[in-house]
């Protein structure tokens, strides 16, 4: 039933992939590792589809049994996802809780970088600014080889060019033009240099 479900969820066919995660939760010698499995799959599946807020209960469910499993990998996922669940669902405090505790708990995890950068977006939207800015600071000497060095100082450089410090867009451009000189997504690709070059043109160095 696993391997069927996980099928489906590869096709894309989401709905009828968590309609059999939901078999294999019913049924009978259910072992821990399938528990995990089925729970975190069933709340991914979920996940692409509609209303997003029933999915926050869906990934903590799947906590338990991965990490009775000691299924680190899934652990760290289902924080993490779980924390953007329930900042869809509105409720911050409990997001920030699980995406600080994949940095606390996962820290060498893939998602660790990508859960600082959620976090700072959440404190954002909080109204906490200074708070989102030092998260994003830190981030690059935190997560050095992280996918989202990139992402955290063009933010930097987003917020300073929106507050008309154009001194300080050009400190985080070139921050991130040198620990990235290469972006490897294409809506990134080029905007360092770009808005450097925005920057410059405004403090009048053509």
């Amino acid at each position: 039933l696993v391997r069927r479900g996980t099928r489906f969820f590869e096709k894309n066919q989401k709905a009828t992939a968590e309609k059999i995660f939901e078999q294999v939760l019913k049924a009978r010698g259910l072992t821990t590792a399938l528990e995990c499995e089925a729970r975190f799959l069933r709340a991914q599946a979920a996940f692409k589809q509609k209303p997003r807020a029933r999915l926050a209960p869906l990934f903590e469910a799947a906590l338990k049994p991965c990490q009775k499993a000691k299924d680190e990998d899934k652990v760290a996922k289902s924080l993490y996802q779980g924390g953007r669940a329930f900042t869809s669902r509105g409720d911050s405090r409990r997001a920030l809780e699980l995406l600080e505790r994949v940095e606390q708990e996962h820290p060498r995890h893939d998602y660790a970088d990508d859960a600082r950068l959620r976090r700072a977006e959440v404190l954002e939207d909080l109204g906490q600014g200074d708070e989102a800015q030092q998260l994003l600071a830190s981030l690059p000497d935190r997560y050095p080889r992280g996918d989202m060095v990139g992402e955290a100082l063009w933010r930097l450089a987003w917020r300073a060019w929106k507050a008309g410090r154009m001194p300080e867009v050009l400190r985080w451009t070139a921050e991130n033009i040198q620990r990235v000189p290469r972006e490897d997504v294409w809506y990134a690709e080029g905007r360092a240099q770009y808005w450097s070059a925005r920057a410059g043109e405004r403090q009048g160095d053509h």
